[in-house]
């Protein structure tokens, strides 16, 4: 979808690294004037992969079993139907590819390419342009696009990774690109299931256009990192779910996009994929 883009200038701030092992937790960044009311921590704990899907996506699973705590007893299962609020903790990659409701079902045969193309080993996260240094040293570490799957799947993973009910983010690749990886809007210059524009998003090409996993992972990763009041419009836009998918069309938070989340709250109400 045509959308406009305002892309500020680039903030010097340093990047922390992202958690690399297991029972590593990332530690809050430094309070600063820059981020009144004090940091609102997204706290990753990365822990050894549990083994189980939960339900609540529409198609049959075919993975089974119960998911279990380091302690041995039952683990709190990802809720993929609704948003955590600002400063929750967030669930690891691996914790999220098991929360995944696995499933033969795939309405887009043509993305099984770019759904199994994910970003190399050791590849890294360029900043996100103007964003808060909470940002850059708590959301652009972990953005990675590692998972493969179908496109729900997918879909599913990079909602719980970022903590977004899973039906807003399949609402928003309808109003995108109807879930079609080879969608190039924009005038050719917004590539994939979410629309990743390479010329305002710096350092997202080529996997934003070959890569489902990347495109979402990326997409949401900005979602969120706007949700925490972290972007570079600053803290108003803290707990507004619905403003900050508009800014992934407009560019900017509070305007230029009452239509188009108005589009996404019809797909998100009627559900079409529940058809397809």
């Amino acid at each position: 979808m045509t959308r406009r883009i305002v892309i500020p200038g680039l903030v010097s701030c340093g990047l922390v690294a992202a958690a690399a092992y297991a029972g590593v937790t990332l530690m809050p960044p430094a309070r600063s004037a820059a981020m009144p009311g004090g940091v609102h921590a997204v706290d990753v704990r990365l822990t050894p992969a549990p083994t189980a899907s939960p339900s609540g996506v529409p198609r049959p699973a075919r993975a089974t079993g119960q998911v279990t705590a380091a302690a041995g007893r039952p683990a709190v299962r990802p809720d993929l139907s609704r948003t955590r609020p600002p400063g929750s903790r967030l669930p690891s990659d691996r914790t999220c590819a098991t929360a995944v409701r696995r499933s033969a079902w795939e309405p887009r045969p043509a993305n099984r390419a770019a759904n199994s193309r994910t970003p190399p080993a050791g590849w890294r996260q360029r900043p996100f342009q103007g964003f808060e240094p909470a940002a850059q040293a708590r959301i652009v570490p972990r953005v990675d696009g590692r998972f493969t799957g179908t496109t729900d799947e997918i879909l599913q993973w990079a909602a719980c990774k970022w903590g977004f009910d899973v039906d807003t983010v399949r609402a928003q690749a309808v109003s995108e690109s109807d879930w079609r990886m080879s969608e190039n809007g924009d005038g050719g210059s917004s590539w994939g299931i979410l629309q990743v524009k390479p010329s305002a998003h710096p350092g997202t090409w080529p996997w934003a256009r070959t890569s489902t996993a990347y495109n979402v992972d990326y997409t949401l990763a900005r979602r969120r990192a706007c949700y925490e009041g972290w972007s570079y419009d600053g803290p108003r836009s803290r707990g507004d779910l619905w403003g900050c998918i508009g800014m992934w069309y407009s560019g900017t938070y509070g305007s230029g996009y009452g239509r188009y989340v108005a589009e996404v709250r019809h797909w998100y109400r009627t559900r079409p994929w529940r058809s397809w």
